[in-house]
């Protein structure tokens, strides 16, 4: 049996490969924009980093690890990006599912969360801004990435107030992410997916992969009983236990896992 000389590390989480050597099936669970892909200006060229598609497939093959992807995108989105990659996928922050070899499948969103986020759309249309808007099965998100810095933080500044308040009175919540600011419903997140489809894999160590604020619910219900990695700086405030500094160090990960699954000795 070869052994694998040279591990990617993750930081603050020197333990992370004899965790995951050690683990019977391990389940992996992935973020989209930054972690399997860089972020693009234009959101439809936002492509996974060439061979990260394969070494999914590769992984998935073995039959070791239960692999998902669970992405804010819609899964629409997700399809034409990665193609219909024969893993469980879900989008929209968890409203819509999709399992291999069957259609998508959509979480109703109750009529007080959907009459707030047609408010909020309104809003925005008033403000000129609907060009910058992406309206999404349980959220609609406000993308400032392309704009310069001072202008970002300007209209960032003059929507979030106005969103907080119809947040507030439909039960909905505001968040930032990495390129900008979103409106979305409380009954799903990250962290309800992760869970779900752990609990149904017959998995041993939940792990999950994400690099924005949206990833943290996954992170904090991974707490004493996985492992949360944040795609970014080790500076960064965050639930997660470990680092990894970008989607290449991440694209690392993956081709040492599939070693792994492959036979390779930790």
């Amino acid at each position: 049996m070869r052994h694998i000389p040279d591990k990617p590390r993750v930081i603050e989480a020197p333990d992370f490969w004899s965790r995951v050597c050690g683990a019977a099936r391990p389940f992996l669970g992935l973020d989209y924009d930054g972690t399997l892909a860089p972020f693009h200006l234009e959101r439809t060229r936002a492509l996974p980093l060439p061979g990260v598609v394969e070494l999914l497939e590769s992984i998935n093959r073995s039959g070791k690890t239960f692999l998902a992807i669970i992405s804010g995108r819609p899964l629409s989105e997700l399809l034409c990006l990665l193609g219909d990659i024969p893993i469980p996928l879900v989008g929209s922050h968890g409203f819509e599912w999709k399992y291999p070899g069957s259609r998508i499948e959509v979480v109703n969103l109750p009529r007080e969360q959907a009459d707030g986020l047609a408010v909020a759309g309104r809003t925005v249309e008033k403000l000129d801004l609907a060009h910058l808007t992406e309206v999404k099965t349980a959220s609609i998100a406000l993308h400032t990435r392309p704009l310069r810095t001072n202008q970002a933080e300007r209209i960032e500044a003059l929507v979030l107030p106005l969103w907080t308040d119809i947040a507030s009175s439909h039960n909905l919540h505001c968040r930032h992410f990495n390129g900008g600011i979103e409106i979305l419903s409380r009954e799903c997140n990250k962290a309800d997916a992760l869970m779900t489809l752990f609990n149904r894999s017959g998995a041993d160590l939940p792990i999950y992969v994400g690099d924005d604020a949206t990833d943290e619910d996954a992170f904090r219900a991974l707490a004493g009983r996985g492992i949360g990695i944040r795609v970014g700086l080790p500076e960064t405030p965050t639930a997660a236990e470990g680092f990894l500094p970008d989607c290449r160090a991440v694209k690392e990960l993956l081709t040492t896992w599939l070693l792994i699954d492959s036979g390779h000795s930790c």
